[in-house]
């Protein structure tokens, strides 16, 4: 079941990181949305773990 939470966790984040690539280049920090930079913080810490 926990197995199941953490991969939807890490697909929501995928998408989230995707539309973020669309709207601006990773580079660009000053167009990053704080929510997107915290939800592609949280996926680096969650592909560590793997």
């Amino acid at each position: 079941m926990k197995a199941i939470m953490v991969l939807f966790y890490v697909m929501t984040l995928t998408i989230i990181g995707s539309f973020s690539m669309v709207s601006g280049s990773p580079g660009q920090n000053d167009y990053v949305n704080p929510k997107l930079q915290f939800a592609c913080d949280l996926l680096q810490k969650a592909k560590e773990r793997q």
